[in-house]
């Protein structure tokens, strides 16, 4: 998957609008995208094991353990906004509500 969006990230540089001819290739050609992603994630299986496969391996591990923080966080402050928001609405009026 980080194959496929780098390369449509690459295919849409300095795109402004939608009326761009590359723009139709972001916003339909559902059918081909999906067999190009399918097709990337089954040749991924047919990548030999060597040094390749160990540096991407440890690429994986801290891209993957960088997308668990930005999650972690992004649901920690989304929690603590709602609660914020739940207190401040007890606060205001229907206190019963809002507490249970």
């Amino acid at each position: 998957m980080a194959m496929f969006f780098l390369l449509f990230s690459l295919l849409m540089i300095k795109v402004k609008s939608s009326q761009d001819p590359r723009a139709a290739l972001h916003n339909g050609f559902w059918f081909f995208k999906c067999a190009a992603a399918l097709g990337i994630t089954i040749g991924s299986f047919f990548i030999s094991e060597g040094p390749f496969t160990t540096v991407w391996f440890y690429i994986g591990m801290a891209g993957a353990f960088c997308f668990i923080l930005i999650q972690l966080v992004l649901l920690i402050d989304f929690a603590h906004s709602w609660n914020e928001s739940w207190v401040e609405k007890m606060e205001e009026g229907n206190s019963r509500c809002w507490y249970a």
